[in-house]
Formats: structure tokens, C-alpha cells, sequence
């Protein structure tokens, strides 16, 4: 959820995104810009069911996938695949131990762009997230 603090900073689940210029009303004039706004995190994007991917906007030649294997007791291994935005496979990886926590997916081949990373397991469960590569 958005909320504006008192310094003008917009904050977006708990992270700071950028100056936020109040609006004027009646015949002020506002000297207000709009701008594109990046905002980097280590902080890891999180799917549901305990697992995370980071760095995210990836900035290095590879990201980091990890869970939490409780939450997939019932799973043998699951397969990371990542996906251009229109939904062609560029890349896919098994997942053949879970109890590792930890799998590093090599990006290095990836051209700047959005891709969307899809977790999937043998019994049909699938999660989605963004990848942003610089």
C-alpha cells in the first residue's frame, strides 16, 4: 500500500521510490515534473510459499532463487523457467533437490529487458514473478 510521507518521498511497501511534488489546486501553478524512478533493492522479491529471487533488477551475470523446503514437502523438484515478455521460453533450469534451500540461475545471456520467471512443479503448481535485467 502507497502512502506520501511529510518529506515528500513516496513509500511503497516499506521501500522509498522517489520525490513526489504536491499538487496545487485553483490558478497555482505547479512546477511539477514527471520523471522515471528506479529503484534498486537487494532486498529480495518474494513469491508465495517461501521463496525469493534476488537481485532484482539483476545487475550481475546471475540470481539467486531461494525457498523454504516445508512448503514443498510434497514435491520432488520443481523447474525455474524464464520467459520474454510475450511468452516464449528463453531459459530453463531443474530443480532436482530441494532441501538444498538455494539455486543460482545464470543470466548471462539475458539481453536488458522484463522477463517473467515461472516456478513450476510435476503437480501442476505454478507461481510467477518479474525479472527486470539491466
Amino acid at each position: 500500500m502507497a502512502s506520501q510521507k511529510a518529506n515528500n518521498l513516496l513509500t511503497l511497501n516499506g521501500v522509498e521510490t522517489g520525490y513526489v511534488e504536491p499538487l496545487l489546486s485553483g490558478e497555482e501553478q505547479s512546477s511539477a515534473k514527471t520523471e522515471a524512478v528506479t529503484v534498486r533493492t537487494d532486498r529480495p522479491t518474494s513469491f508465495s510459499y517461501g521463496v525469493s529471487i534476488y537481485p532484482n533488477p539483476a545487475t550481475e551475470d546471475h540470481v539467486t532463487f531461494t525457498w523454504d523446503p516445508v512448503e514443498f514437502t510434497h514435491a520432488e523438484g520443481f523447474t525455474i523457467s524464464v520467459n520474454d515478455i510475450v511468452g516464449r521460453v528463453i531459459l530453463t533450469q531443474e530443480v532436482d533437490n530441494i532441501d538444498n534451500r538455494m539455486e543460482v540461475l545464470d543470466v548471462s545471456g539475458l539481453l536488458p529487458g522484463t522477463y517473467i520467471l515461472q516456478l513450476s512443479t510435476e503437480s501442476g503448481f505454478s507461481q510467477s514473478e518479474t525479472l527486470i535485467v539491466q
